[in-house]
């Protein structure tokens, strides 16, 4: 898979996360969170479904990791919930 392909991956993976409604302003954030933390792993990788299973863990990491550093989202005993402004 071509580096192109795999950045249009990401894109669709972040924009079909459930988590990336509400939160379209933070895409940026979002796409480059995950660049940051899949790009040298996947350049090993040969299989496309590895490389989708893998992104889209990734994605979801980088999504979660974005939204509580930017205070949307908290961590409490029942799990992940949005922070109220």
């Amino acid at each position: 898979m071509e580096q192109q392909q795999q950045l249009d991956l990401i894109e669709k993976l972040i924009k079909n996360n459930r988590k990336f409604s509400d939160n379209e302003d933070l895409y940026d954030d979002f796409f480059n969170e995950t660049c940051k933390r899949s790009m040298n792993a996947i350049k090993f990788v040969n299989s496309e479904y590895a490389i989708e299973s893998y992104l889209n863990k990734v994605v979801t990491t980088s999504i979660l990791n974005v939204l509580k550093n930017s205070g949307r989202l908290r961590r409490t005993a029942n799990g992940f919930v949005p922070a109220q402004e």
